[in-house]
């Protein structure tokens, strides 16, 4: 026996050596000398995974399927198709180079069941233009500035849907765009005493949030999470809208305690939020979604796919997990059992979340 070996390990051999010579007074010691739990990451009878444990979601969840493309717009223009339009009177487009408008985009887009497409800031890719032509919506909503998409691109969107008015939701920040499109009674997000709060520094835990805030009509609204207290703007909103619930997505890194205390002061407030974006993810999940016969898996760390796979996930009523690129954080996969989807989905090509994605492999 080759030495530094452990004990289990030795005895398990000989237990297999003795199955093959047919020695049952054997296999039975050996049986009992190893009835004693094996050490963590240790199993028998299912796959083991390159992070050393087993996974026991891969015993009762579906395979998951792949849904991808060759670029981001590509990809944002096939997750239009998957929702089965053959013609939509809403259209939002957004930068696929930059996350801070278009995360607004997408969860308004949620709440109004419409596709977000992605373009460049000075041209319109093939594929955006080539959806937007079979879609042939009345409107595209156009969200950002003009530094960040282009007047050109707007002729370019209007040339590719001949007969559709494009217009522009802008602001001077993305704080101002995401209140502009939010309470824009055309095209912003329907009527609803609840909203949801996200820090617009970064990207994960607002993408989450689009499907599952839009399962209760809610959009997400950027705020600038490191002050202290909403702005007036902030609070015309809300009031206006008639918000009395508010739910603060991510931890007091990305939204600060005191903004949550000030909104307390005449809201309920709920914060959303676990020790990674990951953990986040879930929490919100579970708190949007009791059941779900699909769910679907994006990057945690490039925003594209989840962009515009999140109002593909609100549109099936799923929810929207976001995972690192090599395995699946236990939490999601822990939660994915809990609801037991019967689809899974994974965002992206290969080199966004690589086949151990799919195969539904644990990180360490």
């Amino acid at each position: 026996m080759t030495p530094g070996r452990p004990a289990w390990h030795r005895l398990l051999v000989l237990a297999l050596g003795a199955l093959m010579l047919g020695a049952p007074g054997l296999v039975a010691s050996v049986a009992r000398a190893t009835a004693a739990p094996l050490p963590a990451g240790v199993g028998v009878g299912a796959a083991a995974t390159p992070g050393g444990g087993v996974s026991a979601a891969r015993r009762v969840l579906p395979v998951p399927e792949r849904l991808a493309a060759a670029d981001r717009y590509a990809q944002a223009a096939l997750a239009s198709r998957s929702l089965g339009f053959t013609q939509s009177e809403l259209v939002y487009v957004a930068s696929g180079e930059a996350f801070p408008d278009a995360l607004t985009a997408a969860s308004v887009a949620a709440t109004r069941d419409a596709p977000l497409l992605l373009t460049m800031a000075r041209s319109v890719p093939v594929s955006t233009a080539t959806e937007l032509n079979r879609l042939a919506p009345d409107v595209i909503v156009v969200v950002g500035g003009e530094r960040t998409l282009s007047d050109e691109v707007m002729d370019q969107l209007s040339r590719a849907s001949a007969g559709s008015t494009v217009i522009r939701v802008a602001g001077a920040d993305r704080f101002e765009v995401s209140r502009a499109l939010i309470g824009d009674g055309a095209v912003g997000a329907p009527a609803s005493s609840r909203i949801h709060l996200a820090g617009g520094a970064s990207f994960p835990d607002a993408l989450t949030a689009a499907p599952a805030a839009s399962s209760s009509g809610s959009p997400v609204l950027l705020v600038d999470g490191s002050e202290p207290r909403p702005t007036d703007a902030e609070l015309a909103l809300l009031d206006t809208r008639g918000v009395d619930q508010v739910d603060v997505v991510g931890g007091t890194s990305t939204v600060s305690a005191e903004l949550e205390a000030a909104l307390a002061t005449s809201r309920t407030v709920r914060r959303v939020s676990g020790p990674d974006r990951y953990s986040t993810g879930v929490r919100i999940n579970q708190l949007a979604f009791g059941a779900a016969t699909t769910a679907y898996l994006a990057s945690g760390m490039s925003f594209p796919d989840a962009l515009s796979g999140g109002p593909l996930a609100a549109h099936d009523r799923a929810p929207l997990y976001v995972v690192q690129q090599n395995c699946v954080p236990q939490a999601v996969l822990d939660d994915l059992v809990r609801l037991h989807p019967t689809r899974i989905v994974v965002l992206g090509g290969p080199l966004t979340l690589t086949p151990a994605v799919e195969a539904l492999t644990p990180c360490p």
